[in-house]
């Protein structure tokens, strides 16, 4: 095992772990720090945002794969991440932590750490504000919740990586307006309840 991989058990461990510390050791400033220093976090996110855009008119299957990659960015590292860092007192090793933490895990693996990080008293109670539910949480006008779109969407790159299926130019589209939603919407709120006002410029640079 690598330092940027971490078994199954140890990730278990760590759950525990976090459920028990966040209320001790999570600091907005470090989160704040976080994303001071890292004002490009979400670049990369917003180079396959804008690829798979370009693609879906002519290849949707490709279009649909970047869109994907875009939210597995934004989720692990433009979010998850910095949220890592709030609970890591020591900053010389907090990137390095939160990578090894999130490492290659899947959608349906880091959802319970997000979880534990944003429903956590000490952060749903600043400002009085409402964290976003990840399983309530839906864009407007469509009766499925946000994570079960994820889902979808995650099972629809499988088939086209694993099994060659292709997909239309309406199943692309969705996609990216699913990944777009992560930047424009969830991600803004969530910030915005911890007491923050970053926003994305066109090309990503966090602001």
């Amino acid at each position: 095992m690598s330092i940027m991989e971490i078994d199954e058990d140890l990730y278990e461990d760590i759950l525990n772990e976090v459920r028990k510390q966040t209320l001790d050791t999570f600091e907005l400033e470090r989160l704040q720090s976080f994303y001071n220093n890292n004002q490009d976090i979400a670049l990369p996110a917003f180079q396959a945002l804008s690829v798979a855009k370009k693609l879906i008119h002519n290849h949707p299957s490709a279009a649909h794969i970047f869109a994907v990659i875009a939210i597995e960015v934004g989720l692990k590292d433009v979010l998850l991440k910095p949220l890592i860092s709030g609970l890591l007192i020591n900053a010389s090793f907090s990137e390095i932590i939160a990578s090894a933490i999130i490492g290659n895990k899947g959608l349906d693996r880091i959802k319970p750490l997000l979880k534990i990080i944003l429903e956590h008293p000490k952060i749903t109670d600043i400002n009085n504000a409402s964290i976003i539910n990840l399983d309530t949480y839906r864009r407007s006008g469509i009766n499925k919740n946000y994570w079960e779109e994820l889902t979808e969407i995650y099972k629809t790159r499988n088939k086209i990586l694993h099994k060659a299926v292709e997909v239309d130019e309406e199943t692309a589209q969705h996609a990216y307006v699913v990944a777009s939603t992560f930047f424009n919407d969830l991600f803004h709120e969530i910030i915005k309840s911890l007491g923050f006002d970053y926003s994305f410029e066109e090309d990503g640079k966090i602001k």
